[in-house]
């Protein structure tokens, strides 16, 4: 697909012609994904990580996939998780301040933690991701200005686009976020499936010889029947990847 000469015109058609249902579906869950993760990060002192480890599923956050790869590292640092969720709900700092007071962490950036600035302050805040960033750069939307500069900085300048964005396209913050993501898909159908993780193995006791050949073999045929899955943008199903049709993202009951 070639670059749209309007990228905003083509915005709007993204929008109004509805044409992936996972991304329908994803502007469907504004109001409940808000309405539960607002609150939950709006008070970081009571997260525990049973509910961080939740958010970080698609299937939860609604939203945002890929995250889970993050959720041991994160789950270990609770305490600093905690913290640095604190830091960027102190509403008395600037946020190129707060943000740039989170320090450098390789698993708690702008993927995790702008999304959580998104839905504790729809209106106010966007999404920098990768999907995002990709999909801004490509449609020349990226702000020019975002190199030599703290992350903070990067992000108010990337969330300043974003608003204006999002009020010349007609929609709101989360809306745009799923529709970078529409826009992603068409340029590159086969890049942006929604996978699940195989199974982790199970850690056993230590056993005697012929019980533990056993449990090989057992364990052995759980991975091997275990497959990768996407979700089809027809019926919004979660089904194994041996399902997918000739149209990508489409499972051969919808094809």
């Amino acid at each position: 697909m070639t670059t749209p000469a309007d990228p905003l015109a083509y915005l709007r058609r993204l929008l109004e012609a509805g044409n992936h249902n996972d991304v329908v579906q994803m502007i469907r869950d504004r109001s409940t994904a808000i309405g539960r993760w607002g609150t939950v990060f709006r008070n970081p002192d009571r997260l525990d990580a049973d509910t961080f480890t939740q958010f970080l599923l698609f299937e939860h956050n609604r939203h945002w996939w890929g995250l889970q790869r993050r959720t041991d590292a994160l789950v270990r640092s609770m305490d600093s998780v905690r913290a640095m969720i604190g830091e960027l709900m102190d509403e008395s700092a600037p946020v190129a301040h707060r943000i740039d007071g989170l320090g450098h962490s390789h698993e708690f950036d702008h993927d995790v933690w702008s999304p959580i600035l998104l839905v504790t302050h729809p209106e106010e805040f966007g999404v920098w991701s990768g999907i995002s960033e990709s999909a801004m750069r490509r449609l020349g939307l990226w702000p020019a200005d975002t190199d030599g500069v703290t992350v903070g900085t990067a992000y108010v300048r990337v969330n300043e686009m974003l608003k204006l964005v999002r009020t010349e396209v007609g929609t709101d913050l989360w809306t745009l976020d799923a529709l970078w993501w529409a826009a992603e898909k068409e340029h590159d159908p086969t890049r942006h499936f929604v996978t699940t993780p195989r199974p982790r193995p199970i850690r056993r006791p230590q056993t005697s010889r012929p019980e533990r050949t056993r449990t090989l073999q057992a364990a052995k045929a759980r991975t091997a029947a275990a497959e990768d899955t996407f979700v089809c943008r027809n019926c919004w199903t979660t089904k194994p990847t041996r399902l997918i049709s000739a149209t990508a993202d489409v499972c051969v009951d919808c094809a």
